[in-house]
């Protein structure tokens, strides 16, 4: 049938799912019988790991060898992690969990598994998006793109919906570890992203964490005993947010429920109501209304030029699993008064993933195997842009360095944005600039990323991703023209040509992650290889 694979690889949860030439797609259940895998890894020793239920069983027992929500790591440096005196990056943990559900999902379609369209928050910047393509290499696989997961929940509502007719939503994306916003128009069998926006350090984990403090601090209150003496057991700890996750899932259904913990020869009972777990997290719940007018806003102002504000939506969209906390649906309608649809919560994303896949798979002419990496993903960019299924957005602004005044001050620099957060991609954006000295021999191009929507903003608003110097031909006078073109693909990859406009002199940038290279990539595939799963 031509099938394609597409991976929602998720803070908490991951899930796979096929589709074939009809538009059909499917979960792919894991080894135990399940459609999402705990994105848990336990290090049993240096060769041997677990990854899923059995890793996140393993973390009451054996806390310090197991690794969870390493997806909040992913794209920064410092964060690799030693287990058993060996050290692993978060790229490597992550290609783990993808090794075993690929592992999972061939033992049931029969097939190897090589290409797929992998997912991320919309939120994510470049380094954290070539580390997720970095963990999909790592893991021996062949990354035909990336794509937001808000956005790959559309793809997959739209496949499905019953009715076929044109509409304006809102993609509320509250996984477990991540908040994505997006609006998005459906056009047809189309969908277009208009806006996007969210937070990859706010989740249904942060729930978590707050009834976590309130149960410990009744406990103590109970047994007298300090939270530190109780913090120390780690087993204790791993229990409380177990079955802290267990009680949020309750009270989605009821009222009230219950907590019971151990610890020596204390055992107490908490008891926990909606209402007082609303009133907990009621901060986390406000964090995700105001970046839902945030984007609501975003979009009035982007689409008002054409006559056509988008400020109402035909309606509300719901998944990731977070979502279905009561408190969620109750407040999001109550606030912005429009129809909602939860729509497979823990699913939808990868459905929409290996739907995106079915358009950029790799003709038998140009599929590159399982290490063609960039090349192929830029091949399955320029057929998606052919396609006219799928237009998405840039989630972040790029900019570069430049002086604020130089005639004024020569220690001032500013950030000047070349393309614009929420720009349709792809685009090749190209920003106007000039020598400030005669006889000038060279100029840093510094690139930059940052959340700003103003075309100057403070250099502190962004980060650096990616350096060169233009070397400039002898001669030229203060303001001889410079240009610097921003060159972003269909996955949200970025590259820079900076131009000479005298003598057309040019330098390339192309960013790069802070942290693997490519021969880096290629050895820690090899280690990979050779790591042994649970079991085996």
């Amino acid at each position: 049938m031509g099938y394609s694979y597409g991976i929602d690889l998720g803070t908490t949860y991951s899930c796979i799912a096929r589709a074939n030439e009809k538009g059909e797609v499917e979960i792919i259940k894991n080894s135990e019988g399940k459609d999402i895998t705990p994105s848990v890894v336990e290090f049993e020793s240096a060769e041997k790991i677990a990854v899923g239920e059995t890793a996140k069983e393993a973390a009451i027992i054996n806390p310090e060898n197991v690794m969870q929500y390493v997806k909040r790591d992913m794209g920064k440096e410092g964060h690799n992690r030693t287990f058993h005196g060996v050290t692993f990056t978060p790229e490597e943990i992550s290609a783990y969990i993808l090794k075993k559900m690929v592992k999972d999902a061939e033992e049931v379609v029969r097939e190897k598994i090589t290409d797929v369209v992998i997912t991320v928050p919309a939120y994510f910047g470049f380094d954290e998006r070539q580390a997720t393509i970095n963990a999909g290499k790592i893991a021996g696989l062949n990354v035909l793109g990336i794509v937001n997961e808000p956005s790959a929940a559309a793809i997959a509502y739209s496949a499905k919906k019953a009715d076929k007719q044109d509409k304006l939503v809102l993609v509320y994306d509250l996984g477990g570890g991540t908040f994505d916003i997006t609006v998005a128009e459906i056009i047809g069998d189309r969908v277009e992203v208009i806006c996007t926006n969210g937070d990859h350090n706010l989740g249904g984990k942060d729930w978590d964490a707050n009834l976590a403090d309130y149960v410990l601090s009744e406990f103590c209150a109970k047994t007298e005993l300090t939270q530190d003496e109780v913090l120390e057991d780690g087993e204790f700890y791993n229990d409380l947010m177990l079955k802290v996750e267990d009680a949020k899932k309750m009270l989605s259904t009821k009222t009230a429920t219950k907590i019971t913990l151990s610890m020596g020869t204390h055992k107490k009972q908490i008891d926990i109501t909606r209402e007082k777990f609303d009133e907990l997290t009621r901060g986390h719940l406000l964090n995700t209304i105001n970046l839902t007018k945030t984007v609501i806003e975003s979009a009035a102002a982007k689409t008002s030029s054409k006559g056509t504000p988008c400020n109402k939506f035909d309606e509300i969209i719901f998944v990731g699993g977070s979502t279905r906390m009561t408190q969620i649906k109750e407040a999001i309608v109550k606030e912005f008064g429009m129809e909602s649809v939860i729509f497979e919560p823990d699913l939808a994303v990868a459905k929409g993933a290996a739907l995106l896949a079915q358009y950029i798979k790799p003709d038998s002419a140009d599929a590159g195997g399982s290490n063609a990496g960039a090349g192929a993903a830029q091949t399955g960019g320029q057929k998606l842009a052919a396609s006219g299924k799928f237009a998405e957005v840039t989630s972040k602004s790029y900019g570069i360095e430049t002086y604020y005044d130089y005639d004024k001050d020569k220690n001032k620099m500013v950030l000047s944005n070349v393309t614009m957060k929420n720009t349709k991609i792809p685009c090749n954006n190209t920003g106007k600039f000039v020598t400030l000295e005669n006889n000038q021999r060279n100029v840093a191009i510094v690139v930059y990323e940052n959340d700003s929507e103003a075309w100057t903003c403070e250099l502190s608003f962004g980060k650096e991703i990616a350096r060169s110097i233009l070397e400039l031909p002898p001669g030229l006078p203060r303001g001889a023209p410079l240009e610097a073109t921003f060159s972003i693909d269909t996955s949200g990859m970025l590259t820079v040509t900076a131009v000479e406009m005298t003598k057309g002199l040019k330098c390339e940038i192309k960013t790069e992650i802070k942290g693997l290279d490519a021969k880096q990539v290629e050895q820690l595939q090899q280690k990979a290889d050779m790591m042994k799963v649970g079991g085996e």
